[in-house]
């Protein structure tokens, strides 16, 4: 039996331990709602059984999601994996053989399965072990890892006394070559020899070893070394030795060596690191006859004291092992003991204190410790300060840390698509202005540059390089300048004079400051394709808090002519670094629909920044978000007021609850409010009256009053309107309006309760309006009115079916012929815009009905599937974007 002490039977702590080590194994898991049976149950003794469905797990053990775990019980359930067919390999240190084979496996099989079993014994901290392999599709796993070896013996500190001692040669540091002209790479990793001591040996630039072992770069690049200089290119350090690799050496440079080398790293260079093949931290390969290398992740070169630093922790290992190894230590297992039964693996001399059993849950628990703590400190270096002081930021050439003279290079360069020396251009002055927002930098004519041939791909798709745009890619030095991100390769405008690119348009998205942990909420996916989407373009897109976080710096500097800006890049997420102002605003920064009193952060940001246009003008945004005024600019045209309810502004309670007794149904709605907020609907029950409210997040609220009187109280209430002849109230109160409701279509049952029909109007490049689809919005619910958070999103077509079978065409067509009116009238009498949305209500007859009108709508395209009107979606507002840059640039 598994001792109370430990929360998990020695096969649970194996298969979490390999897991934990990347070694594929059965992956042992807590069942809950999400999880797909049928798994596994293993007791406490070690038998498995199949369980089918998630209540009769519950029934069977607490070690379930959601459950207070028995520390005594000791079962635990796994996946259940597709295997086939079974082998055992026999392990011994660093080597492995078969033992009891039961499948016919080829060769490739049987190394890569030999190579996993010593990977297995190596990561349990076993020197001899007999590993089951399981082979079938997706495979081949470690099943079972059973300690000792073939012959019986179970010893858990068994060893074999090596002959040879381990000397530390020295170490190869790499690095990568980066033309300061282009801020690009050399597709090669080069190194340096460093001596045991921490001392580099460097070549000079140009230098070929004999041989051809090594070479360096031309000696105009920049030598750079840091963990990730480029994504694809992770820098490495490789310690040389000289004698027989064994598992408790390699353990002891995991534990030191490696640990120690990633927190000398800065957080964000270790985001990426090498994959290893070997234990969590480095890995080995034998190199020769009584050589071998051990490799782990950053590359040190960049900082002379971490080099010398780690250089003195390798010979402190192996000082150590030395010592021990002459000593007679048994230390394989990474737990020095000494005498013949540890040696030797005597079970008798090991079973006067404890069992094997007990031995081995003893030894692994000690050991998931460990790579508990490898696990956490990994983490935690990307986030933690590094524990060792550090020189000098990387990045830059290396060599003068170390004493050496580089080439200086501070010169803003920019790469083109195609060649412009052709084109006759050079003649005209120095050279040519280069413009990000209100930032500028200027590039000398010898330093503009077309694409190599290792370049040409990248500039794919790119126009002619003085046509009216093309594409640039600007160096570090003019990226750092224009604050723009390094390696990105931009869209630019070419002014009529041929002396000036104007990077952009620029595209900052304007989005609310969410609480703690949400950062763009609902909206992040939408975010993050539209910055995908317009790298693909060749423009800048990002995201932006126009005010900043309580206690945090200024995000904003518009004399300087930058802002805190969020952008994302696959794998690494989401990331904030300052980008120039941008050109055109997307604003997604829907207001708390408070009283006019509130402030207009999009009001702001336009009198800091005057240069920057939105893609719906502020006029427009405040037509829309005016409920009366949309109304009454919309009654004017007979084709659209035909289609409008009967909409009053409220003045006093009086009035609401007159215009409600006349009705059946009647809103009452905040003027400038958005979603639910202030949202009341009144349903006339003859000598009663009932009024629904529920605002999203919360639970819906009735309540029923009789007669009128009692309904002007309640109103009076509500609106918080003064009575005549009573002082004003310090504060403005909120404007209501007072909505005719509509007799919607009934719904089949369980089909919900109302339903509206949204149409998404955009502008594209050809800076028209274009219907780009249509969606229903539907409460599945009570309420009788639509609730965000609660709604549900169909089909046009599948949902008018069902409340109007047969006449689906019919209603379509007039809800196009409608909204298609809408947005040239609203933008005539306000100011340009770019996208809008047109909600309607469709009553029994089939007649559509203005609702509401979004400046700032949730296109809801990707709730229904219809992935290719939302990539439109985001489409269009990127292709409007550019043709308004143009448009009032003059280019």
């Amino acid at each position: 039996m598994c001792s109370t002490r430990n929360a998990m039977q020695p096969r649970e702590l194996v298969l979490r331990i390999l897991r934990l080590n990347l070694i594929p194994a059965p992956r042992v898991i807590a069942p809950g709602p999400a999880t797909e049976f049928p798994v596994l149950h293993v007791d406490a003794q070690g038998s498995g059984r199949v369980v089918k469905t998630l209540d009769e797990a519950r029934a069977l053990s607490q070690a379930v999601a959601g459950v207070s775990r028995d520390r005594s019980a000791g079962d635990f359930f796994s996946e259940i994996l597709p295997i086939e067919e079974t082998a055992e390999v026999a392990v011994s240190g660093l080597a492995g053989e078969w033992h009891r084979m039961r499948c016919g496996t080829s060769q490739p099989e049987r190394v890569k399965a030999i190579s996993l079993a010593v990977r297995a014994t190596y990561a349990l901290g076993l020197y001899r072990a007999l590993v089951t392999i399981g082979f079938g599709p997706g495979g081949p796993w470690v099943v079972h890892v059973e300690p000792g070896n073939p012959e019986g013996c179970r010893s858990l500190n068994g060893t074999r006394q090596l002959d040879s001692r381990i000397r530390f040669l020295g170490a190869r540091a790499e690095y990568i070559a980066v033309d300061p002209r282009t801020g690009r790479g050399l597709d090669e990793f080069f190194d340096v020899w460093v001596k045991p001591d921490g001392e580099p040996a460097l070549p000079l630039a140009g230098e070929v070893a004999p041989g051809g072992d090594w070479r360096t770069p031309p000696a105009t690049y920049l030598w750079i070394s840091s963990p990730v200089p480029r994504r694809d290119m992770p820098l490495s350090t490789r310690f040389m030795f000289q004698g027989e690799p064994s598992s408790g050496f390699l353990r002891a440079l995991d534990r030191s060596v490696a640990v120690l080398g990633m927190m000398v790293c800065r957080p964000d260079d270790v985001r990426e690191r090498n994959g290893t093949g070997e234990g969590l931290l480095g890995s080995y390969r034998v190199t020769g006859e009584g050589s071998f290398e051990y490799t782990t992740v950053p590359s040190l070169l960049w900082s002379p004291r971490a080099m010398r630093r780690v250089c003195e922790a390798v010979a402190g290992e192996v000082e150590r092992y030395n010592g021990a190894q002459g000593a007679g230590a048994c230390i394989e297992n990474g737990t020095p003991g000494t005498g013949s039964a540890a040696r030797h693996g005597d079970p008798g001399e090991m079973g006067k204190f404890k069992g094997k059993h007990e031995i081995w849950s003893s030894h692994l628990e000690r050991l998931y410790r460990w790579q508990r703590a490898y696990y956490h400190a990994d983490k935690t270096f990307f986030s933690v300060p590094p524990c060792l002081p550090l020189d000098s930021a990387p990045g830059g050439d290396f060599r003068p840390l170390w004493g050496l003279d580089a080439p200086a290079f501070s010169d803003s360069c920019v790469t083109l698509g195609t060649d412009i020396v052709s084109a006759g251009h050079k003649s005209q002055g120095k050279g040519v202005m280069v413009r990000a927002g209100v930032r500028s930098a200027l590039v000398e004519w010898e330093n503009v540059l077309s694409p190599d041939v290792l370049e040409a791909d990248d500039f794919n798709g790119g126009t002619s390089a003085w046509a009216p745009a093309t594409l640039i890619r600007p160096n570090p030095t003019a990226a750092r300048t224009l604050t723009l991100p390094e390696g990105a390769i931009l869209r630019a405008d070419v002014t009529s004079n041929v002396r000036c690119l104007r990077v952009g348009p620029i595209i900052g998205i304007m989005a609310p400051r969410l609480g703690k942990g949400q950062r763009f909420g609902i909206e992040t996916d939408r975010f993050r394709h539209m910055v995908r989407l317009g790298a693909e373009m060749g423009l800048l897109v990002y995201v932006f808090f126009p005010e900043p976080a309580p206690g945090e710096g200024p995000t904003l500097d518009p004399v300087a002519g930058f802002v805190k800006g969020w952008t994302h890049r696959d794998r690494r997420g989401w990331s904030a670094e300052w980008l120039p102002l941008p050109d055109v605003v997307y604003d997604r920064h829907i207001p708390d629909p408070v009283t006019g009193g509130a402030r207009d952060v999009a009001q702001e940001f336009s009198g800091a920044c005057p240069q920057a246009v939105f893609i719906n003008s502020l006029p427009l945004v405040r037509l829309c978000r005016d409920k009366l005024m949309t109304h009454d600019v919309l009654s004017g045209v007979p084709e659209i007021a035909a289609h409008l309810p009967v909409t009053e502004a409220v003045r006093e309670a009086s009035q609401a609850a007159r215009f409600a007794s006349f009705r059946r149904r009647a809103f009452l709605k905040l003027r400038g409010g958005t979603g639910t907020k202030g949202l009341a609907l009144i349903e006339n029950l003859g000598s009663r009256y009932r009024i629904t409210r529920r605002e999203k997040g919360a639970p819906p609220r009735v309540d029923e009053v009789q007669g009128q009187a009692s309904l002007l109280r309640f109103l009076s209430d509500v609106l918080q309107i003064p009575a005549p002849g009573t002082p004003p109230r310090r504060e403005p109160c909120p404007e209501f309006i007072i909505q005719e409701g509509i007799d919607l279509a009934p719904l089949p049952e369980g089909a919900g309760s109302a339903f509206e029909v949204r149409v998404v109007y955009q502008k594209g490049g050809a800076g028209v309006w274009l219907r780009t689809g249509m969606v229903v919005r539907a409460n599945p619910e009570a309420e009788g009115f639509v609730l965000p958070g609660v709604e549900l999103h169909h089909r046009v077509g599948d949902f008018l079916e069902l409340a109007l079978p047969g006449r689906v065409n019919e209603v379509k067509a007039a809800v196009r012929r409608v909204a298609r009116m809408i947005p040239p009238v609203l933008e005539r009498h306000s100011g340009r815009g770019g996208e809008i949305s047109v909600d309607f209500g469709i009553d029994r007859n089939g007649k559509p009905w203005l609702i509401e009108v979004n400046s700032k709508p949730a296109t809801l395209f990707r709730d229904i599937g219809a992935f290719e009107l939302r990539k439109l979606t985001l489409l269009r507002v990127l292709n409007y974007a550019v043709a308004l840059h143009r448009e009032l640039r003059g280019i």
